[in-house]
């Protein structure tokens, strides 16, 4: 599989295409978004990197945690914050990449057929006839970790944040920020401990890799 999405060949394409000017401003879109995604991730990797130290997990210094006595507990419910905040950020970032995504989708292949208004993810993949392109879409549509960023931006928008916070768990011998499940169309959603989250989260926006690509062929070589 490529290992990224060549945007350069689907811009040269766009230029020559009807509504041109709004086709490359979603490209930019995109291409600025993906940039801003991976800085959320990295702020947040970073943040969880100085939540926990490498003499975190003897029973000791999880003790001071649970007792509130930490010589670095103020410096560390910092780092938790800022987590919190990045690890939402990249979640609802890849989660509007793929609806800027939506837009390219219903431009180039379905000739406009929805307005913007209208325009979503997956009213754009119910309306495309068989193809690679659609096949990818629904099989991102039907993972679990797009349902989870489907259904944890949702819930963060319309009723209640999710909740994040700094857990010591003596079962797992782990110390770090830990992420509760929630409930989102009547589909559980577990908890996660940060990074395995991340690593989810990041799965999803590489995806978009191998969509990227099959719209480049659909468009450009008539790749079914």
């Amino acid at each position: 599989m490529n290992k990224r999405w060549n945007l350069e060949e689907l811009r040269e394409y766009v230029r020559n295409s009807k509504d041109s000017a709004r086709m490359l401003n979603v490209i930019r879109s995109i291409d600025r978004s993906n940039a801003i995604f991976n800085y959320h991730v990295f702020t947040a990797l970073n943040a969880l990197d100085s939540i926990v130290g490498d003499s975190d997990s003897t029973d000791i210094e999880m003790m001071k945690y649970v007792f509130c006595i930490h010589e670095k507990q103020e410096e560390k419910t910092k780092a938790d914050l800022v987590s919190e905040a990045s690890i939402i950020s990249s979640i609802y970032t890849i989660r509007a990449i793929y609806d800027m995504f939506s837009h390219l989708v219903n431009g180039l292949v379905l000739a406009g057929k929805f307005t913007e208004r209208e325009c979503n993810l997956k009213k754009v993949v119910k309306n495309l006839s068989h193809s690679t392109l659609q096949s990818k879409l629904d099989f991102l549509l039907d993972s679990s970790w797009f349902k989870y960023v489907d259904g944890f931006v949702n819930t963060t928008k319309h009723r209640n944040l999710v909740s994040h916070s700094f857990t010591v768990c003596f079962q797992e011998n782990k110390v770090g920020a830990k992420i509760a499940g929630f409930t989102y169309e009547n589909v559980a959603h577990q908890s996660y401990w940060a990074r395995e989250l991340l690593e989810g989260i990041v799965s999803v926006k590489n995806d978009l890799i191998a969509c990227g690509n099959s719209l480049n062929d659909h468009c450009l070589r008539r790749v079914a």
